[in-house]
């Protein structure tokens, strides 16, 4: 597991999740979607962004969540490829303590889980979430 010192802190639903704040790029003000056909059913569609053109992942769908309506959007760095994880609300940056961490099996799509205020919060790995078999999907779209 990557020890990350800093995490956004989000939801998604009601599930409590965090990434190394060293991955996100920025979070951005509502943006239109296009969606794609023929997508994988955890991409929500594309926008374009400066020169980029932008996968949009939902992480209710990774995590068979309830589908997120509206919410917000922030761009991470998965290994070269610059995406975006539609979230329900992004609620702080958090400082997460390497003795706080329960690590995961590395069969989970989680790295650890954090107890913060009484409840779970899934830390996030962007490999876990985007292998690389997602990723060439991705790459497959444009």
């Amino acid at each position: 597991m990557i020890f990350m010192k800093y995490a956004l802190l989000f939801r998604v639903d009601k599930t409590l999740m965090a990434l190394d704040v060293q991955s996100v790029s920025h979070v951005l003000k509502k943006t239109e979607v296009t969606p794609v056909p023929d997508a994988p059913n955890f991409v929500e569609g594309v926008f374009p962004y400066k020169e980029h053109i932008i996968s949009v992942i939902k992480l209710s769908e990774k995590y068979g969540l309830n589908p997120v309506k509206g919410g917000r959007l922030f761009l991470a760095m998965a290994d070269e490829m610059l995406v975006a994880f539609r979230v329900t609300e992004i609620l702080d940056v958090i400082e997460v303590k390497k003795e706080d961490i329960e690590i995961s099996d590395p069969k989970l799509p989680v790295s650890g889980v954090l107890i913060r205020d009484g409840k779970p919060v899934m830390l996030l790995d962007l490999n876990r979430i985007l292998p690389e078999k997602d990723r060439k999907l991705i790459r497959a779209l444009y």
